[in-house]
C-alpha cells in the first residue's frame, strides 16, 4: 500500500481538475510500515483509546458526548454550581475535563479531572450509576442516547 504524508491510499480518489474518480496505483515508494502506526500519541487518539478501553460498547456515543460537551478539550471547565448534600445545601463549583464531569460526582481533588484518564475513569463510574442521565447534551437531546 502507499502512503502519502503518512496516510494510506489505495482505490479511487476524486481527480479536483476534472471532477471523476481515477484509479490511484501509488504515489510514494514508502512502503507500508511492518507495526501499525500507533496514533494514541496523538490528543484525539489518545482520547478515543482512552473511551475504547474504559467504554468498549459504547466509546462513539462517549466520543461524541465529548465532542459536544467540551469540543474534545481534556481542560474544558463549566462554572456551573452543583449541590453536594442535599441535608447541608453544600454545593460545588464546576464541571470538568473532557466529559465535563460534575465536582459533585467525584471524591478526589477536581483540578484531578483535568487527566484524561482521570477524567474518562471517572465518567465511566458515573455512567455505571446514571447511563447517559447525566450530560446534558442527552437529557436535551442534542446527542440522540
Amino acid at each position: 500500500m502507499a502512503y502519502v504524508q503518512d496516510y494510506p491510499i489505495s482505490g479511487n480518489a476524486l481527480n479536483a481538475d476534472m471532477g471523476v474518480l481515477n484509479e490511484v496505483t501509488s504515489t510514494s515508494t514508502q512502503d507500508a510500515p511492518e507495526e501499525p502506526i500507533n496514533y494514541a500519541s496523538d490528543n484525539e487518539g489518545h482520547i478515543i483509546y482512552l473511551l475504547q478501553k474504559y467504554f468498549p460498547d459504547n466509546w462513539e456515543k462517549m466520543l461524541e458526548i465529548a465532542e459536544h460537551e467540551s469540543t474534545l478539550d481534556p481542560k474544558a471547565y463549566n462554572p456551573e454550581t452543583h449541590l453536594v448534600n442535599k441535608v447541608t445545601g453544600e454545593t460545588c463549583k464546576g464541571s470538568l475535563g473532557l466529559l465535563q464531569v460534575a465536582c459533585s460526582n467525584y471524591a478526589g481533588d477536581t483540578k484531578d479531572l483535568f487527566d484524561l484518564e482521570t477524567n474518562i475513569k471517572a465518567a465511566r463510574k458515573v455512567f455505571d450509576i446514571q447511563k447517559y442521565n447525566a450530560w446534558g447534551v442527552c437529557v436535551k437531546r442534542i446527542v440522540i442516547c
